[in-house]
């Protein structure tokens, strides 16, 4: 009996192996026209993707973290970057004869199948320029084609829309609540009520954009909320709260105090720290000589406590960009091609140094 036994360990060993969690890397765009891949344990750079028509001017990551879609060729084109095979897969080209085309912004359909693609024109004529309104398009990715233009986004997912965790509908934050919305007729399915006061003297809550699960449980959102004291309106107070998306409902209110003025909020991976700029900082703010400084803060994201909060002198034009998956360093970029790097008691302990200029505009997280 001791060679099945043994052999079941191993297959058990085996698939323990098999799911342990992937390790996350950083993806951000280094000038001129780099997509680049770092280790953020490591603090080093671990590959890079050379872009096929030159400077890269915006990135945008997939719903499924699987591909990154970058502006290139003068704004006009988006390739897409496979991340595992880490070279561009595909170029979509909105370029058009008479006109200077401009990608101004990407919002990707849940399935990733299409993609609704705002274009800026500008007419050219003999001697003149015409700006013209920018137009949407409805694009299939797959089948390299624009399925429809448009003024506007559809009203239904105007603002506030975004991809659900499970990847099948669009979830718009808008009006204090939660709608669901199917992405094919665009009919509201079903809402979230988030704006009805819970118990007497509790106001509507207003919920940020992140979402403490970080999109990894179909079910259910863990978000940061502020409320406004319906009697007392100078103060504001923050917490989390829990929404089923299968129950349709708020399941858990949780009440941490006083909402503290931070703002450029970055969080772990599994969302139980995050550090944020405070006060005055970065740039603008500084010392009695007039030195550029940044002000950073702490916080355990399960209670709302604040861990470390230091002000450090640095560099002008710096600013919050990254945390890093197991938090414990902060990442700071800002006019130049290197990260100035924080612990997790927020003190400068190196700068690394990249191949070209880092890029703002999004420093995406991605596992594997």
């Amino acid at each position: 009996m001791r060679v099945p036994l043994l052999l079941n360990l191993l297959v058990c060993v085996g698939i323990a192996g098999a799911q342990a969690p992937k390790k996350s890397h950083f993806w951000f765009r280094c000038y001129p026209d780099l997509m680049v891949k770092y280790d953020p344990v490591t603090d080093k750079e671990v590959g890079r993707v050379k872009t096929v028509n030159g400077l890269c001017w915006g990135s945008y990551l997939s719903h499924d973290h699987k591909r990154i879609m970058v502006t290139t060729g003068k704004r006009a084109i988006i390739e897409e970057v496979d991340l595992e095979k880490m070279e561009v897969m595909d170029e979509h080209d909105f370029a058009e004869n008479g006109y200077i085309v401009r990608v101004g912004s990407l919002k990707e359909c849940p399935g990733g199948e299409k993609w609704y693609v705002r274009r800026d024109r500008i007419k050219i004529n003999v001697d003149t320029f015409d700006i013209l309104d920018p137009e949407w398009l409805l694009y299939n990715r797959e089948e390299s084609e624009i399925e429809k233009k448009m003024k506007e986004l559809p009203r239904a997912i105007r603002s506030g829309a975004r991809i659900s965790p499970c990847g099948t509908k669009w979830h718009v934050f808008a009006d204090g609540n939660i709608k669901i919305v199917d992405p094919e007729t665009l009919k509201t399915e079903g809402e979230i009520d988030l704006k009805t006061p819970r118990y007497t003297g509790m106001g509507p809550i207003s919920v940020r954009g992140t979402d403490l699960f970080n999109h990894k449980n179909p079910d259910a959102y863990r978000l940061v909320y502020s409320m406004r004291d319906p009697v007392k309106t100078s103060r504001t107070t923050y917490g989390v709260v829990d929404v089923s998306i299968k129950e349709k409902k708020v399941t858990k209110i949780t009440e941490w105090g006083w909402a503290p003025s931070a703002f450029s909020w970055r969080l772990s991976r599994d969302g139980k720290r995050g550090v944020a700029s405070a006060g005055r900082g970065g740039r603008g703010g500084g010392n009695l000589a007039g030195d550029p400084s940044v002000n950073l803060v702490l916080w355990d994201m399960e209670n709302g406590k604040k861990l470390a909060e230091k002000r450090s002198i640095v560099r002008n034009g710096l600013g919050l960009a990254a945390f890093s998956p197991d938090g414990t360093k902060a990442y700071l970029i800002g006019r130049g091609h290197e990260f100035w790097v924080f612990d997790e008691n927020l003190d400068h302990v190196k700068t690394v140094e990249m191949p070209g200029e880092i890029l703002r505009g999004g420093i995406h997280v991605v596992d594997g």
